[in-house]
């Protein structure tokens, strides 16, 4: 099944795919969207098929082989679908009817539009796309496109929580002392991150009106995957796209 996304600007539709339903089965059963978790590639396309059907998508949507990265792509107006998915951890477009879509299965989620709703992003943050700057990075490229003062509206999505993140104190040193509140160790001395609360911050000190899904992937095996929780898996998708008519259909 999928979920409607609440962004808050009119004109802007956004989708989160859980694990239920579509046509996969063993480690990646349910609905899974990732060609390069392992699952067969009928199968997952199927299961994409199916999320557009269900979902309502106006086309296809636009999926990224995402490398954890800080790479981003703009889709101008008039560019065409391309073959197979670019090496990429963002994408951004002003095209009208052109829905982006990210996969997570324990990462970020990240779901963006200015207050007008002219242009709409999705982004893949795992600690290492955060700790490498792609949410700043990708505020910089809209704002730079978009009218002086525009407003931005995000969506961080479920994603591990500080309940289950455990890491390494090389994680917490990448994200330098400004962070460091984001970082907790239990009684046992492991060190726990809190991966939405770093976006959030990121987001909000960059004066983004940011909602937090807030829910914790490992926590909940029957909505979502997490590959901390059951390697292999599958993975689920995060889409946004801008209604609108098409000036290449005039």
């Amino acid at each position: 099944m999928s979920e409607v996304i609440e962004l808050g600007v009119p004109g802007v539709q956004a989708r989160l795919s859980t694990r239920t339903g579509g046509h996969s089965s063993g480690p990646w059963a349910g609905a899974n969207q990732g060609r390069l978790s392992g699952d067969a590639w009928p199968l997952v396309a199927a299961n994409r098929a199916w999320l557009a059907r269900r979902a309502g998508l106006p086309a296809p949507a636009q999926y990224l082989a995402q490398v954890h990265g800080s790479e981003i792509i703009e889709w101008a107006a008039r560019r065409r679908f391309v073959a197979g998915e670019p090496r990429a951890d963002a994408q951004h477009t002003e095209r009208p009817n052109y829905p982006l879509a990210v996969l997570a299965a324990d990462c970020l989620p990240v779901l963006l539009c200015d207050a007008r709703g002219e242009r709409v992003a999705a982004a893949h943050a795992g600690w290492r796309g955060l700790a490498a700057g792609i949410l700043p990075r990708l505020l910089r490229e809209l704002r730079a496109l978009l009218p002086a003062g525009r407003g931005l509206h995000a969506w961080v999505g479920p994603a591990i929580g500080p309940c289950h993140f455990a890491v390494g104190p090389e994680v917490a040193r990448a994200f330098g002392p400004a962070y460091a509140a984001a970082f907790r160790r239990d009684e046992a001395g492991q060190l726990y991150g809190d991966l939405p609360g770093i976006a959030a911050a990121q987001l909000s000190a960059a004066g983004v009106q940011t909602r937090v899904d807030g829910r914790c992937t490992h926590c909940r095996p029957e909505q979502f995957y997490s590959h901390r929780r059951e390697a292999p898996c599958g993975r689920m998708a995060a889409v946004i796209w801008r209604e609108g008519h098409s000036r290449e259909s005039c």
